[in-house]
Formats: structure tokens, C-alpha cells, sequence
């Protein structure tokens, strides 16, 4: 009896023995799932990171995209030159230097404006008490060059002299015949100073005048002029001054090769603020003929 009881404890051990093996065998097998999983997480996990690093790429080539295309922007509007500034001012008013430029850019991005620095110490020798012409030099932020002619001179009592301005209501047109000769233009080759001229031209023969009244002038004695060119030799033409209804005429202006600019004058005008007073130009040319008339003044002359 007690041997058959032994035996089967030893049965039994033995079964829960191989029971125990079995249980730690399953156990690493979990384990080994588990770390399984978690690789694939983080497998997953760095697939989406490498996705994330992919757009990322792509991001940084878009911006790397559009930083070229900024310099390449920045390239074309690079600029070639600025244009020389003419500057007038009256004797005795304050010196105030333009704060930028028009300048041109390479390539065809076509033109632009452009803040200028002065030299100062160039500035400074513009003297305004005194009629004069100046040079003053500048540069624009990236080196650029630019220069300014500084000119002094008398007040110009005439409105719009140049023709420079939309409004030219202040000039009076009159003309013998049914078709008006003259016009404005804005050919910058063609006019004296800045883009705008008078100018007549006709097939048939003309007789017209320009002028323009002026009143409320200080005392004092006074030139007038004005610039003209053109073809026309057998022209009549003189610049006039009508000063409280007397008439005053330059020397006749003789017109030949088209090119040459011609400047009659009228000195010693005495005028003052009750002086009426008219400045103008009177043509009389055969057909064909053709000129151009800019810059009309009327300055007080300066005591010496």
C-alpha cells in the first residue's frame, strides 16, 4: 500500500513538473508577441516620421524653389543707371535736394525711382544768394551714381513756362484761318528742357500768336525770352511784351536749320505791381514751315 501511494506522488510531482515547464515556456512566446507589436508601432511610428521627413523635404525644396525665384526677381530688377535730376531754384530761396531718383533697371523690368544720398559737403557749396549752376553727386543705397544740376536763378514770373503742366489755361492761342497750326507736344528730343514744347507746322500759310498776361509783379526793371527752333527762313517771328498797351518787339528771329536753338530777348522792361503786362511770341510763315517754342520767362533782373 504505501508503495503504490508513493508511486503516485511521484506521478503527480512529476505531471506538475512538466504542468510548471509548459506555463514558462508560453510566457517568453507572449513575450516575444509583445515586443513584436511594439516593433511594429514603432515601425509604423517611423514610417509616419519618414513620411513626415518626405514633406518636410518637399517643404524645404518649395521654399528653396521660391528663395530662386526671388533672386532671380531681384536679379532682373537690378538696376543699370539713374537719370540725371535738374533742379531750379529761385535766388534767395531754401536748397531742398530731391529724395529720389528715377532709374532704369536692367533687362526688361523697365524703370523705377530710388532714394538718393547726397554729399553733403557738395550741398553745402550751393550757394542760393547768387545766380549759378551746380553739379552735386550722389549715390543710391547700392552704389549707384547720380548726379544734379543745381540751377539759381531769378524767379520766373510766368505760369507754366515750359509747358510742363496738364494746365496750360494760363497761355492764349490765337490764329488767322480755319485749322489752328499749333499744339502741345511731348517729345522729350524735341523740346529745350524737360518733355513738353509748343509747336507749329502746316502746309498752308500761318499767322498766329502765344502769349500769356501777368500782373501783380514786384518794382523793378525786367528781361523776358524765350527758347525757339524750326525751319521756316522767310518766316516772321519776334518775341513781344505788351506793357500797359504799348507794344515792344524783339529783334526778328530767323529760323534755318531746324537744330539750332535761337533766344530773342526784351531788356529793361520797368515794371511794377500795377504794370499790366503780356509775354508772347507772334509767327507769319509760309506753308511747309514748322518750328518749336519753349521756355518763356520774365525774371527781375538783380542788383549788382
Amino acid at each position: 500500500m504505501k508503495k503504490k501511494l508513493i508511486c503516485a506522488w511521484l506521478v503527480f510531482t512529476v505531471l506538475a513538473g512538466i504542468s510548471a515547464c509548459s506555463r514558462k515556456k508560453i510566457q517568453p512566446d507572449s513575450g516575444h508577441q509583445e515586443t513584436q507589436s511594439g516593433s511594429n508601432a514603432q515601425e509604423e511610428r517611423g514610417g509616419e516620421g519618414v513620411q513626415e521627413n518626405t514633406k518636410g523635404n518637399e517643404a524645404q525644396l518649395q521654399t528653396g524653389s521660391q528663395d530662386t525665384g526671388s533672386m532671380e526677381e531681384a536679379a532682373a530688377e537690378e538696376i543699370a543707371y539713374a537719370k540725371a535730376l535738374r533742379l531750379e531754384v529761385c535766388l534767395g530761396d531754401l536748397l531742398k535736394m530731391p529724395e529720389s531718383a528715377e532709374v532704369v533697371y536692367t533687362g526688361d523690368a523697365g524703370c523705377g525711382t530710388a532714394a538718393v544720398q547726397w554729399d553733403d559737403r557738395q550741398v553745402e557749396k550751393v550757394k542760393t544768394a547768387k545766380s549759378g549752376l551746380y553739379t552735386v553727386k550722389g549715390r543710391l543705397k547700392d552704389g549707384t551714381p547720380v548726379e544734379c544740376q543745381v540751377v539759381v536763378a531769378p524767379k520766373n514770373w510766368l505760369l507754366n513756362p515750359g509747358f510742363e503742366k496738364n494746365d496750360i489755361s494760363m497761355w492764349q492761342v490765337s490764329y488767322q484761318g480755319k485749322t489752328n497750326p499749333t499744339g502741345i507736344q511731348g517729345k522729350e528730343a524735341d523740346a529745350k528742357s524737360g518733355k513738353n514744347s509748343f509747336y507749329f507746322r502746316s502746309d498752308k500759310k500761318q499767322n498766329f500768336k502765344i502769349w500769356q498776361s501777368v500782373t501783380s509783379l514786384e518794382a523793378g526793371k525786367y528781361e523776358a525770352s524765350v527758347s525757339i527752333r524750326g525751319d521756316a527762313a522767310s518766316a516772321k517771328i519776334r518775341l513781344y511784351a505788351v506793357v500797359n498797351g504799348r507794344m515792344i518787339r524783339s529783334k526778328p528771329v530767323k529760323l534755318k536749320d531746324g537744330n539750332t536753338w535761337l533766344e530773342p530777348k526784351i531788356k529793361g522792361l520797368k515794371l511794377d505791381e500795377k504794370s499790366k503786362v503780356a509775354i508772347g511770341v507772334k509767327v507769319k510763315c509760309a506753308g511747309g514751315s514748322w518750328g518749336v517754342v519753349d521756355d518763356f520767362t520774365l525774371v527781375k533782373k538783380e542788383k549788382k
